[in-house]
């Protein structure tokens, strides 16, 4: 450890100008000490660069890891607010599925119905065209219904391809979560 007296003459020396040119005119020990003293004060101020060069690069760091989360913060509101328009959509298709499928039990009912009482020959005309007449009521129904349950079905379709979509999107946001604890650690060890 260099003497309080030797710092503050180094120091002072540094403050008015010295420099080794006119340490000739010192006694030799002194010139060496003084040396010695410039030589610690220029690797302090590198080590001070150093220091200040990193700690420039933390703060941006910082400030890079903070709008990384806001920006992951906001990514995350917008797929929740995705994710519950989603299953809102589902479960109004789930109920019109439902639906379809009470319809279709209904209009099967109806056809068994109508096949127990209209099956065989008669010789009443009148109960051949009423059956007749009903059965192309019923053929038309299950058109419609099939008709409806094919819509039911592209609309199942789209929900669970949107489904594999926010799946995805959970996904991504996980990993970049994980980025994002992993830079924090790392600037938190750097920190230090």
């Amino acid at each position: 450890m260099r003497t309080t007296l030797s710092l503050m003459v180094a120091v002072l020396l540094a403050l008015f100008g010295f420099n080794t040119a006119m340490s000739a005119e010192l006694p030799a020990e002194l010139s060496v000490e003084i040396q010695s003293l410039n030589n610690d004060l220029t690797a302090l101020k590198a080590e001070e660069k150093t220091l200040f060069a990193e700690q420039t690069s933390l703060k941006a760091e910082e400030k890079r890891l903070i709008d990384v989360k806001e920006l992951l913060d906001g990514a995350v509101k917008n797929f929740n607010t995705e994710a519950a328009t989603w299953k809102s959509d589902l479960q109004a298709q789930n109920a019109e599925a439902a639906r379809q499928r009470a319809e279709a039990a209904r209009q099967r009912a109806e056809v068994a119905d109508h096949n127990s009482r209209c099956s065989g020959s008669s010789g009443d005309q009148s109960f051949v065209n009423a059956c007749n007449a009903r059965a192309g009521q019923l053929n038309s129904w299950g058109s419609q219904i099939d008709a409806w349950k094919e819509q039911v079905n592209s609309w199942a379709k789209r929900v669970d391809d949107r489904k594999g979509t926010l799946i995805m999107k959970e996904n991504g946001l996980k990993e970049r979560y994980a980025d994002l604890q992993r830079g924090v650690l790392d600037w938190t060890k750097r920190k230090k």
